[in-house]
């Protein structure tokens, strides 16, 4: 599915390093994250896994994020299927 990653706004929220020159509000491809690994079981939809690469290509730093890796993100959008 498509999502827009938007910045964290709460003041307990954070992000990962080396988002310095993130590009905020822009659509990257993501998944929800499975309901066993939600902080609500019962509403896994709190949470998005997003792949390293997409993190990367909206300026997130190479040593900060792995192409690879799946990164969960809890501010977003859904834009689209």
């Amino acid at each position: 599915m498509k999502v827009k990653i938007l910045k964290p706004t709460s003041s307990d929220a954070g992000v990962y390093g080396g988002m310095s020159t993130f590009q905020w509000n822009n659509i990257v491809e993501a998944q929800w994250i499975a309901s066993h690994m939600a902080s609500d079981p019962y509403n896994p939809k709190n949470c998005v896994l997003v792949k390293g690469v997409e993190f990367i290509r909206l300026g997130g730093s190479t040593e900060a994020f792995k192409a690879e890796y799946d990164y969960m993100w809890g501010t977003f959008e859904v834009v689209g299927k």
